[in-house]
């Protein structure tokens, strides 16, 4: 079946506000959600309003603006056409509030929607309750995120949201199956009753499906950072946590949490732990006597769990829980059983914490190019560390480094990449410092032993550096809209001549005529195409169609070409959700194809249209695939003469989708690519029959309700404590450039200027910078178009 939606994708409008109006001084409540009448955000993710309905494959842009809560989404996209909410790109959306008992800010029951980019913050100062238990009455706290029970809500996304300053920061239920965390910041979550400190970062269950945890940021919350726990009647299975960093757990009332706990009344079943990454201050053997808890302390024990590559500095304890596998690990901490020493010898056990030398990791981002994530330990005490960026940017990207511990705080470090490493502050001052909790005072840095960044490019190689960088400020004042002018693409000439068993309606000469220092591209429609490989519709596409296949190792779409001697760089547009529908095969000529496989877009998986370079496995260390398609692995056509050559491609996975393909004279991702449908090359050859695509919905899985999930807090032992700190933070976000360059991309000129009004006059399409890479950034009907 092939996944190709023929419907437009709409990009739909949030401004804050309240009233009955379409005007910036009342309101938008009876919106259309259009750029000119947005919606409230309640409207929004509750379907729309005026006539209007979000559908599978929209776009719910929010505002810059601070939004009182709490809000209920249910949303509803499909697996091939989730929805996206985000904030409005180059602003910053801040969601808000208190509750009663159980209550949260944000709750979902929605499915296959994904949650990008914006803020969850608490506002409740009363944070000591003179209550036991996990629901008190006399404090207003409520939960960031919470998966409303019962239900079933396939498919949900939470990509890079800071929460903070809530009861607990994600309440991720049993309901939510096949979800993922990814590249969140979760912090200061929680509160003091009589009895002990009370909610997590995370307190999850699940029983169908997974549940992934990716490269993310847990520090410093009340009780625990990572719960995943339930009673003897609740479920514990199919957890993948890569890439997380959890530290100092418990340290707003100095309770001590655990970093991780994975383990209940129940035993836990086929977990993947790799990449996990802890930290506690107070040195060696601190964390409790079990920080890092495998099984639970007093549980069940596990089942099939594989611990790989983590570097663990804490006391770790495993209850009746013995890994299948457990190899690659550092336990910087006293280790229960201590036989684990001998049963599993192919890992390092410390004795003490180090006193020289460094461990530094650095992480490009599965969803943002020119973003990633670095986790120092810097045992040695230097007041810097060197972290090698090239993984997450090219030379000449502009960058700016955010403490991973303040991440709306300013900048650490701040320049021009030009390869290697770079160097980055890890002592107190500037952006090195904690941000202030709601009513609490800040508690110990783990720096400069210790500490995270979050790493976001700036500007793109060969372009102007924004000229200031203001603070972002919350108003309900209209919105600017980015409307970039592009000078005229020049137009290509392609003959396509066509396989055996296609008749052309001329004669062609085939020739693909290059402007020397710029790529040539020609659109994958133009290509002759075989079953099952067809022409899909979408009209964010170049031209308004695509190629994909449904199958397998089936169907191809193959170009002849006259370029002339040289060497060539291949780039194609392509949307590839996720690493089941992300590689091709390629072939020159008609060579083996089978050992040049392109990885689509590598860690780079999106719902949303992006250029990447063409990648080729068979050069030397990319035999496997490789996170962002990197230069040292693309695809490079070498050619030796002026005469007619062929180029196929033949679909590995399904349901991947080619928009053009582009010939270029060097590996940077800056060429000479198509400005929309008026730019579409002139075919002078086309093939008399083209496979139309059939597009057909996902259906939505059905789940049978599971057994209600007994939510139930792990016993801690009795710990009173009293703060009675009554700081207010203030946050200035100073990561959000006002971007007035222009910008030179080895073609036509592109000049992003800014016009001071959320109402436009439609534009024909236009290509725009995103995270690096160019992008359509204006749709037929004016409508702004997303970064992905």
């Amino acid at each position: 079946m092939l996944l190709a939606s023929t419907a437009s994708a709409a990009q739909l409008y949030v401004a804050p506000g309240s009233g009955s109006g379409c005007n910036a001084s009342v309101g938008w409540v009876s919106g259309t959600g259009s750029s000119s009448c947005p919606w409230t955000l309640g409207v929004a993710l509750n379907g729309g309003a005026g006539g209007v309905t979000v559908s599978p494959g929209d776009t719910i842009n929010i505002h810059g603006g601070t939004y009182e809560g709490p809000f209920s989404s249910t949303l509803t996209g499909s697996a091939a056409n989730p929805i996206i909410v985000q904030s409005y790109p180059g602003e910053w959306a801040v969601l808000q509030g208190q509750s009663s008992v159980n209550g949260y800010i944000l709750g979902v029951s929605s499915a296959y929607t994904w949650y990008e980019d914006f803020e969850i913050a608490g506002d409740c100062t009363d944070r000591v309750s003179t209550q036991t238990g996990s629901w008190p009455t006399d404090i207003c706290m409520a939960d960031g995120v919470q998966v409303h029970e019962p239900g079933s809500y396939p498919g949900m996304k939470f990509i890079h949201l800071i929460i903070h300053d809530t009861r607990q920061g994600f309440s991720w239920w049993i309901e939510a199956s096949d979800s993922e965390i990814y590249g969140c910041n979760i912090y200061y979550n929680g509160f003091q009753g009589a009895d002990r400190s009370h909610g997590h970062g995370i307190y999850s269950q699940n029983q169908t499906g997974g549940k992934s945890l990716k490269d993310t940021i847990i520090h410093d919350n009340a009780e625990h950072n990572i719960q995943i726990y339930g009673s003897d009647t609740a479920y514990i299975d199919n957890y993948t946590l890569s890439g997380v960093v959890s530290y100092n757990a418990g340290s707003l009332w100095s309770d001590g949490g655990r970093v991780v706990l994975l383990g209940g009344g129940s035993v836990t079943h086929n977990d993947t732990l790799s990449n996990v990454y802890t930290y506690y201050n107070g040195g060696f053997g601190s964390g409790g006597t079990a920080g890092f808890d495998m099984g639970y302390y007093y549980g069940a024990g596990c089942s099939n769990m594989s611990i790989t590559n983590s570097y663990l500095v804490t006391n770790s304890y495993f209850t009746l829980c013995s890994p299948s596998t457990m190899t690659g690990n550092t336990f910087a901490g006293n280790i229960t059983p201590t036989s684990f020493k001998t049963s599993y010898p192919s890992n390092t056990y410390l004795t003490s914490l180090p006193v020289s030398g460094k461990n530094i990791q650095v992480r490009p981002d599965q969803y943002t190019l020119g973003r990633g994530l670095i986790i120092a330990y810097n045992w040695d005490g230097s007041s810097t560390i060197s972290a090698d960026l090239s993984t997450i940017l090219n030379n000449g990207d502009g960058y700016a480094i955010y403490n991973g511990s303040n991440p709306l705080g300013a900048a650490v470090a701040t320049g021009t990449y030009s390869g290697g490493t770079v160097s980055i502050p890890i002592t107190t001052g500037g952006g090195m410092v904690m941000p202030t909790p709601v009513a609490l005072s800040a508690p110990a840095a783990s720096w400069p032993t210790f500490a995270t960044y979050v790493v976001k490019r700036t500007s793109l190689s060969g372009t102007a550096t924004p000229t200031n960088t203001p603070t972002q400020t919350f108003t309900n004042t209209p919105n600017a809209t980015n409307t970039p002018t592009r000078t005229p693409t020049p137009t290509y000439t392609l003959t396509n001549t066509p396989t055996s068993g296609t008749t052309p309606t001329n004669t062609p000469t085939p020739t693909l005529t290059p402007v020397p220092g710029s790529c040539t591209w020609v659109q994958a429609e133009a290509g002759t195409i075989a079953a099952p490989a067809s022409i899909g519709t979408d009209p964010l596409a170049s031209g308004s169609e695509y190629v994909s296949s449904p199958t397998t190792n089936s169907g191809t779409d193959t170009f002849s070409f006259q370029l002339g001697p040289g060497t060539y760089y291949m780039n194609h547009r392509v949307l590839a959700p996720d690493s089941a529908s992300d590689s091709l095969f390629t072939s020159l000529d008609g060579e083996s194809d089978t050992t040049h496989i392109d990885d689509m877009a590598e860690q780079l998986w999106s719902p949303s249209w992006q250029i990447t370079r063409m990648v080729d496995r068979s050069i030397p260390g990319c035999s496997v695939p490789v996170s962002g398609n990197p230069a040292s692995c693309q695809r490079a056509l070498v050619i030796a003469d002026s005469n007619v050559h062929t180029l196929a491609l033949r679909w590995r996975d399904p349901n991947g989708k080619v928009d053009w393909i582009a010939f270029c004279p060097d590996s940077n991702l800056a060429g000479d690519f198509p400005a929309g449908p008026t730019a579409t090359p002139t075919i002078t050859n086309t093939p008399t029959s083209t496979p139309t695509a059939t597009a057909s919905n996902t259906p939505t899985p059905s789940n049978t309700p599971p057994p209600a999930s007994t939510s139930t807090n792990t016993p801690t032992p009795s710990n009173t404590a009293t703060n009675t700190a009554t700081n207010t933070p203030t946050y200035t976000r100073t990561n959000t450039p006002t971007v007035t360059p222009t910008v030179t991309l080895g073609g036509p000129t592109l000049t992003p200027t800014m016009t001071p009004t959320v109402n436009s006059t439609p534009k024909p399409p236009k290509w725009c910078i995103c995270h690096g890479v160019v992008i359509r950034c204006r749709l037929n009907n004016g409508q702004k178009y997303k970064c992905p």
